[in-house]
């Protein structure tokens, strides 16, 4: 498995992969604020809120230490299980404030051409390590 650094990314870079809502995803989400799972039906779009896609998409995971400091979610569309989309991961900035690394990435969820879901994110790569 790859473990990527801050040094590693550049502003600018994008990653693509797909990701298939699945019934294994969807119904612990579905069930865990108390609702009921029922197939064919939208399901909650918190089933965006997974790390796979990302680390499918940057092939490999941030360096060990690093802290998930923050993250906006906005979301469009309700997604169905079988929904197969395509997921892009764009670094959006990155800086260095008081000798901690911080990246910031956007993650968007989209089928068919339609937006789905938007996740921005901060990450401190590296913090503890």
């Amino acid at each position: 498995m790859n473990f990527y650094h801050f040094d590693d990314f550049s502003i600018g870079d994008e990653f693509i992969t797909t990701y298939t809502i699945s019934e294994e995803v969807a119904r612990p989400y579905v069930e865990l604020v108390g609702g009921t799972y029922v197939e064919n039906q939208p399901v909650l779009p918190s089933v965006f809120l997974i790390y796979t896609p990302l680390f499918e998409a940057i092939g490999g995971r941030f360096v060990n230490g690093t802290v998930h400091l923050k993250q906006e979610a906005s979301y469009y569309n309700k997604p169905k299980v079988g929904d197969q989309f395509t997921v892009k991961v764009t670094v959006k900035n990155k800086y260095v404030k008081k000798d901690k690394n911080y990246l910031i990435y956007e993650t968007t969820y989209s089928l068919k051409d339609k937006l789905y879901c938007r996740l921005l994110s901060t990450q401190l790569v590296g913090l503890t390590s």
